[in-house]
């Protein structure tokens, strides 16, 4: 299953650390956000990095006072 672990603002990013339980490349994750919790999301132009097997990092420019996010698993 995937599990967002961690949620975190660094300087000018907000950084959103997840754990999946295969090793897929980076390339099948998309972090999406939205202004309202229960809809509306869109994927966004983070970057998204691998950590260690099955551990990724997205990393996205804050923007707005408030972003809710979401992961996408798009093989």
């Amino acid at each position: 299953d995937l599990k967002i672990t961690n949620i975190q603002n660094v300087g000018a990013n907000a950084e959103v650390t997840f754990t999946w339980g295969i090793d897929d490349p980076t390339t099948v994750f998309k972090l999406q956000s939205s202004t309202v919790v229960g809809g509306g999301y869109t994927d966004s132009a983070a970057t998204i990095t691998k950590l260690s097997p099955g551990v990724y990092k997205a990393t996205i420019a804050k923007s707005g006072a408030v972003r809710f996010y979401r992961i996408r698993y798009a093989p």
